[in-house]
This record gives C-alpha cells, structure tokens and sequence, in this order.
C-alpha cells in the first residue's frame, strides 16, 4: 500500500508540474517578484544568510536566464536535483539512488557554503 501511494504521490507531482507549464509562465513569474519575502536574519542582524538569494534566482531560473540565476544563488539547481533524487529514491527505493543522493547532498552543501563564503568576501572587498 506505501509503495502504491508513493508512486501516486510522484505521478501527481509529475502532472502538477506538467500542468503549471502550461499556466502563463508570466503571470506566476510577476506574482513571484511581487512577493518577495524579506530574510529575517538580513532584517535583523544586517547581513546575508546561507539562503539569501535563493528566491530571485528562482525566478530569474524561471525567466530561463541560467546563467544569473548561478551568479545570484548557485546552489538553486543542485538544490532542486537534490530533490529529484529524494523522490525518485522514494519512489524506486534504489541503494545506487540513495547513494548518489548522499554524495549529491554533500556536494550541494560544498557549493551553498563556498557561495556564501564567495559573497561575503565580495562583500568585505
């Protein structure tokens, strides 16, 4: 029965992205900008958190610029590989799947913290 839910809750994933393309891109891309959260921590002690950025290059993803979207935050696109992997683990339940997921969450860690570490030099420069 786990494995029969499993695999649904992956096909409607699967049909919800395949039907939010077919939405206006442009009309989630505007809300999007219009509501874009602050980060606590930037508000309250004055500077970036591990995941500032994230949300703009999202959207700049989004928009298909690739490029500005690595430059703002480069850990977006191994962050969402990363959970591709978690869902395919959940739904084939492979050891080389689990094992690529380890290695690809420690590589996604290494690239968030020297980003991080990158901007806050840019920023001390």
């Amino acid at each position: 029965m786990r494995d029969y839910w499993n695999r649904n809750v992956c096909i409607g994933l699967f049909s919800f992205i395949i039907y939010s393309h077919s939405i206006n891109m442009s009309y989630i891309i505007d809300w999007l900008e219009q509501n874009l959260q602050a980060c606590p921590i930037k508000e309250r002690f004055g500077f970036d958190c591990l995941g500032c950025g994230a949300q703009t290059a999202l959207i700049q993803l989004l928009k298909g610029n690739f490029v500005d979207s690595f430059i703002i935050y480069p850990g977006l696109v191994p962050i969402i590989l990363l959970f591709v992997l978690f869902f395919m683990q959940i739904v084939f339940k492979s050891r080389i799947i689990y094992k690529v997921l380890k290695i690809w969450f420690i590589f996604t860690v290494f690239i968030i913290v020297i980003g991080y570490i990158i901007k806050l030099i840019n920023l001390w420069i």
